[in-house]
């Protein structure tokens, strides 16, 4: 007895015994005979095709984290870039100045910041103010190569009265006080051609006066720096340098720039610095 396949054997067998990297394709024909329409399904394997490659998905764009070194980029940027929830936040003690590009942002917070990047003609002055002291000698080079800077005393005099003082062969220093006390250092000096010695007295300037601008695009500013000539526990002279105006001018400097950020419309400007928290989650 011959079987009888039926069409849900056939469509069975299409659906079950698929061979692999084969797929089974339905086609759907109308046709009219006779003025009678007659829907046919036509059965088959056909070789898989292959499909597209998928582009993988973008990353979302990173938030902006930009850094500033002068006022004048800073104004470019939020110009063009500010929105109608800028907030700026001015630390004076961090120098350093804060933008929330979007106080209210749902998705996070984006900040830009401006870190005011010190002169080069003022960066060995501060170097030696922040360690105390220099080496005279090394101090002579200094102001070598910052003379342009120095306002006064002369250079060539300073350089002269370091130049003793390198020379001396017996030191001695000098603190008294009082109206007609002596203080500095008293130099024994050997006088070339008269093969004998006298004691000479060596007057060092209380002050240097430089003119130099303190960041990169503000105005030179004039600031003293109080000399005083030492030796050290390891019996070397060394100059001590101290300034007690810098942190005004500092402080003045960081605002000259701070107005140019104030004078653009629209934009909030503060005192302070921006800090975020989580909030607290009630369970």
């Amino acid at each position: 007895m011959t079987d009888v396949r039926t069409a849900s054997d056939v469509i069975n067998d299409l659906f079950t015994n698929v061979q692999k990297g084969k797929e089974v394709v339905i086609d759907t024909v109308r046709k009219v005979i006779d003025g009678k329409e007659n829907l046919e399904f036509h059965f088959g394997n056909r070789e898989i095709q292959p499909e597209m490659p998928k582009q993988p998905d973008r990353k979302e764009s990173p938030r902006r984290q930009h850094c500033f070194h002068d006022a004048a980029s800073l104004e470019i940027y939020l110009k063009k870039y500010k929105t109608a929830e800028t907030v700026v936040y001015a630390d004076t003690i961090e120098e350093r100045v804060y933008v929330v590009i979007d106080e209210k942002a749902i998705t996070g917070f984006e900040i830009i910041t401006m870190k005011p990047q010190m002169h080069p003609l003022f960066t060995p002055w501060e170097n030696i103010i922040k360690k105390g002291y220099i080496e005279v000698q090394k101090f002579a080079d200094l102001l070598k190569e910052n003379r342009r800077s120095i306002v006064e005393p002369l250079v060539k005099e300073l350089l002269y009265t370091l130049g003793q003082i390198k020379v001396s062969k017996n030191l001695t220093l000098q603190k008294g006080f009082g109206k007609h006390s002596v203080n500095g250092i008293v130099c024994e000096i050997d006088i070339t051609g008269k093969g004998n010695t006298e004691n000479q007295q060596v007057e060092i300037p209380d002050t240097i006066v430089i003119e130099v601008p303190i960041y990169l695009a503000t105005e030179p500013v004039t600031l003293e720096l109080d000399i005083t000539i030492d030796v050290d526990d390891d019996n070397d002279i060394v100059a001590k340098v101290t300034s007690p105006d810098l942190a005004t001018m500092k402080v003045k400097a960081f605002e000259s720039m701070l107005e140019k950020v104030k004078a653009i419309d629209g934009v909030t400007v503060t005192l302070g610095r921006p800090d975020h928290i989580d909030w607290a989650r009630v369970k």
